[in-house]
């Protein structure tokens, strides 16, 4: 089943929001009087099947300007298994030459976002294709918490919550734990790394073991050596009971790529030493 609606004024702030940061691949053609389509298909690369009430939206917007002005939104039900196949329909007549449009993907399930897509591609006009595959990740490119990690999340406000900083030569945190009984449960970390850039971290423990990481990094504009350079890393580690690491995903400005053992060792070494941190300010010691 399809439902599809035409949108004239900017899109209300959710959805506007939601274009403005996962405006992806689309189409092309030149623009002219009646109705013409972008189609093509969507797909994801995490093994896992769609709940049956989930929908797939298709957004088709005015990019131009820095904020997106939603031309046409698409909405299909009954999704099947990827490629998700998907045509949307738009009069020519509301199509500029000289303006960009880029076509947007999400699947949804009620009002929970579960995938979107995230890399920006121009469409339509200038040259640009009208069938095209866009690729969606798990929503806020991390996707839904591991159970055990949702079983914390759900408690914080029943928790103690220690907050405080820490400091290590250039790079700095503000630093949030949240402790069960003295022992920590969640840490949320929100640091600067001098001219790199800056980092969001979110680290939870089960029986005092860290077995859970998400992690969002933003690289500074001044530590760009070339305008092609990535701007955001996204990963998150799963481990197991026993330590061992049972998931490991990582996406590169919104694109699937491989986390390498460097960066593994990096990011378990600095969860130690915030944990410590942590662990000091909830004695009530001089963090360092």
């Amino acid at each position: 089943m399809r439902h599809r609606r035409l949108v004239i004024p900017l899109l209300n702030r959710q959805l506007g929001a939601v274009v403005a940061l996962v405006m992806v691949t689309a189409c092309s053609g030149e623009p002219g009087a009646g109705p013409s389509h972008v189609g093509g298909v969507v797909i994801y690369r995490q093994d896992v099947s769609l709940p049956q009430d989930a929908r797939l939206v298709i957004i088709l917007a005015d990019v131009t300007e820095p904020v997106p002005r939603t031309l046409v939104e698409d909405t299909t039900d009954e999704l099947g298994s990827v490629p998700i196949p998907f045509e949307l329909n738009y009069d020519t007549a509301a199509i500029d030459p000289n303006r960009l449009y880029a076509v947007a993907a999400r699947i949804v399930r009620g009002t929970d976002l579960l995938f979107m897509s995230v890399k920006s591609k121009q469409v339509i006009t200038q040259g640009n294709p009208t069938r095209i595959q866009l690729e969606v990740v798990p929503s806020g490119a991390m996707g839904p918490l591991p159970p055990r990690a949702a079983e914390i999340a759900a408690r914080l406000s029943d928790y103690e919550r220690v907050d405080g900083t820490w400091q290590e030569g250039d790079a700095g945190s503000m630093i949030s734990a949240y402790f069960e009984n003295g022992m920590l449960r969640y840490l949320e970390e929100r640091m600067t790394i001098g001219e790199y850039g800056s980092a969001a971290n979110a680290y939870f423990f089960d029986e005092d073991a860290l077995f859970y990481v998400e992690t969002l990094k933003r690289l500074a504009e001044r530590s760009r050596s070339s305008p092609d350079e990535r701007e955001e890393i996204a990963f998150r580690l799963l481990f197991g009971p026993d330590g061992t690491l049972l998931e490991s995903l990582k996406w590169v400005d919104g694109e699937p790529a491989e986390l390498d053992d460097q960066e593994l060792r990096s990011t378990l070494r600095h969860a130690a030493v915030v944990r410590e941190a942590a662990l000091q300010l909830a004695a009530g010691e001089p963090e360092g």
